[in-house]
């Protein structure tokens, strides 16, 4: 993450921290507003995104884009902001010319919401060639996101929320696998040692010599007199 926002400059750069610090998705983070982001109080309100439509289903006149409410409910959220970024936002806002007609956090130089496809193209990818990575799509900062709060030890219900999935199988999906890649860390250890040993029963003494669990007083196997047939001993 760091040498691919330091790779890309100061707007894509915190744009592309924005997507795996807040879990957003790409339509949200490209149709948010400065009227949705509370710099004070570390949180944003996610409740549009930018749709792109096909040339050929736009009426005549209007632009590819559209903005719209998310698909489902759990989409419409509040996701707080580490207060790492902020500082990162605070400059990023001071350092914005050009319109912006819709008030956006993240405008192109036309003032309209960032294409996807181009910043895929021309920023996103040639950063990956660079670094020698391959395989991650912009999407993925999704997945960044989850795993972050994975190591922090966040419950995954709160997780589910934030990401704004409308079911709880779609954050474990990534959840799981991620935290099943991970060893414990030692707050964690402590605290399952200590439950178990709540519930251990208290250990029996042991005695000399029963290491086999049988009971000597009726452990006839070494008894010659015991073990012999009677008709024929003597």
């Amino acid at each position: 993450m760091k040498q691919l926002c330091e790779s890309v400059g100061a707007f894509f750069g915190v744009f592309f921290l924005t997507l795996a610090f807040c879990g957003m998705r790409i339509g949200e983070a490209t149709g948010l507003q400065w009227a949705d982001v509370d710099l004070e109080r570390r949180r944003i309100c996610i409740q549009r995104q930018v749709i792109w439509r096909r040339k050929k289903d736009c009426p005549a006149g209007e632009p590819r884009w559209k903005l719209m409410p998310p698909k489902t409910r759990a989409g419409r959220r509040v996701v707080e902001i580490p207060a790492a970024l902020v500082p990162f936002l605070v400059a990023h806002r001071e350092s914005l010319r050009g319109p912006n007609p819709l008030d956006l956090v993240f405008p192109s130089q036309a003032g309209t919401p960032l294409y996807p496809k181009n910043t895929r193209r021309r920023h996103f990818l040639p950063a990956l060639q660079a670094l020698g990575i391959t395989g991650i799509r912009q999407h993925d900062f999704r997945r960044t996101f989850i795993a972050l709060h994975v190591e922090a030890g966040t419950h995954p219900k709160l997780v589910q929320e934030r990401v704004g999935h409308s079911s709880i199988g779609l954050t474990m999906d990534v959840y799981g696998k991620v935290a099943g890649r991970m060893m414990l860390a030692q707050e964690q250890e402590d605290r399952f040692a200590a439950l178990a040993a709540r519930v251990l029963p208290a250990p029996v003494p042991g005695e000399p010599g029963t290491n086999s669990g049988t009971d000597p007083a009726t452990n006839t196997e070494d008894d010659p007199a015991k073990n012999s047939d009677p008709q024929t001993a003597g």
